[in-house]
């Protein structure tokens, strides 16, 4: 089963003269000391393949663990952590019947009740996303359609734009299947008990392009002034840019829901990203971003991957971004180039933040690539699982104190027994 992404990749096939466009390391990373290890029944529940997609971290019936809501194409699945039982799958007890299917699974408390809602974004056309407040026992009430947007929404942040004390929705536009379904990315802002409305001139900003896919969106405050400020993460097929790929976009938060772009904050890199994050990679007191790109259509030195905060230890201006090539690699085996997104922890527990890249493999077999953290610049860790991995998160699942992570799997395009099985890695790195 292979995902939207290979669509973005323009001309680059697996097979034939157009193969080798973009030339790709294709030797084996050497053995590393495991980080992780599998865990299987009892800790998971025995179900039928989800082919899971997106994966939200949370207590979402406040018993102090990690609880896991998965979207997928069947509808939403919350996995409920039971201790030494393990994951319950407790849908059918927390959920609303008859969702529909789902790309991406978002947590966060809407209405200041103290509990989790969730917001699920739609994964058919002209479908609305859904949002479902949580009914203060640890499931969830009747879902309610958002406004609709323009397209599919391809990912969406919790954010406090406009600084009311409440959590505020933005929604990117982007893939589709295996093609693309551009739109104008949007803002609903929350009433403060759960009720979102368009934020209609945020959808006429001329930066707003509805032709560009967006593929993510990420909130922060890049230049430290109070507002969360938003990045745009985009990648494009040729078939608009006229390019093998698409500038991200950096709109800076004015604190009362409006933003302005930031053109020259940004390094002028035309790639096909999916996701990113925001880290302080070298502890200076701003964020810096890393970024997930598909490295087959747009090579690694032509991508940037990670974005340094020129403030703080820079002694540049804070907000304004550089790429620094090379901070990681750049050059993988092409069955690990399509990084679909970032994941980060502090896997071995030095005080330094690592990244895990979910994949979509390819032959002859990728894994999801771990890189240890080391200020600026990472080095190569131990892979984990041969399968596309659509989604996942890191947590201490087992209250030992260190992360452990949990990946959905849409299948394997490398031949990966995932089977579209949710995958579960313990950390045993003490």
């Amino acid at each position: 089963m292979l995902l939207p992404f290979l669509a973005l990749m323009g001309s680059v096939t697996l097979v034939g003269a157009q193969a080798t466009q973009v030339p790709m390391a294709r030797a084996r990373s050497p053995k590393l000391a495991p980080l992780f290890s599998e865990r299987q029944a009892p800790r998971l529940p025995f179900a039928p393949a989800l082919y899971g997609r997106g994966v939200a971290a949370g207590d979402i019936d406040g018993d102090g663990a990690v609880d896991f809501c998965i979207s997928t194409a069947g509808g939403a699945v919350l996995y409920m952590n039971r201790g030494t039982v393990g994951f319950v799958d407790e849908s059918g007890l927390r959920l609303p019947a008859a969702l529909v299917g789902s790309s991406v699974c978002k947590l966060g408390d809407v209405d200041g009740d103290a509990w989790l809602d969730a917001v699920l974004l739609a994964d058919a056309p002209g479908s609305s996303d859904l949002l479902l407040l949580g009914d203060g026992s640890g499931g969830f009430g009747p879902p309610v359609a958002l406004p609709l947007g323009a397209s599919i929404s391809s990912d969406a942040e919790f954010c406090d734009v406009d600084l009311d004390g409440d959590l505020d929705l933005v929604r990117s536009v982007g893939s589709s299947g295996h093609g693309t379904s551009a739109g104008l990315d949007s803002l609903l802002l929350n009433d403060g008990a759960g009720g979102f409305s368009p934020r209609l001139d945020f959808e006429a900003a001329p930066w707003n392009d509805p032709l560009v896919p967006s593929t993510g969106v990420l909130c922060l405050d890049a230049n430290l002034d109070g507002a969360p400020d938003l990045y745009f993460t985009r990648a494009d097929n040729g078939s608009v840019t006229g390019s093998p790929g698409a500038q991200n976009l950096l709109v800076l938060g004015v604190g009362d829901g409006t933003f302005v772009e930031a053109p020259a904050a940004l390094p002028a890199l035309a790639d096909n990203s999916y996701d990113a994050i925001a880290l302080d990679l070298e502890g200076d007191g701003d964020l810096d971003i890393v970024v997930a790109n598909s490295l087959l259509g747009v090579s690694g030195p032509q991508s940037g991957d990670v974005l340094v905060n020129m403030g703080g230890a820079q002694g540049g201006l804070t907000g304004i971004f550089t790429d620094r090539p090379g901070a990681l690699n750049e050059t993988p085996s092409i069955a690990e180039a399509i990084r679909l997104g970032p994941l980060a922890a502090d896997v071995d527990l030095d005080g330094r933040t690592d990244v895990l890249f979910r994949v979509h493999d390819l032959p002859p077999g990728g894994e999801q690539p771990l890189f240890m953290g080391g200020g600026l610049d990472f080095s190569r860790g131990p892979a984990v699982g041969t399968l596309i991995s659509a989604g996942g998160a890191f947590a201490d699942i087992d209250g030992d104190g260190d992360p452990d992570l949990l990946i959905t799997s849409a299948g394997s395009a490398a031949g990966g027994t995932s089977q579209g099985r949710v995958r579960l890695f313990l950390n045993v790195s003490r």
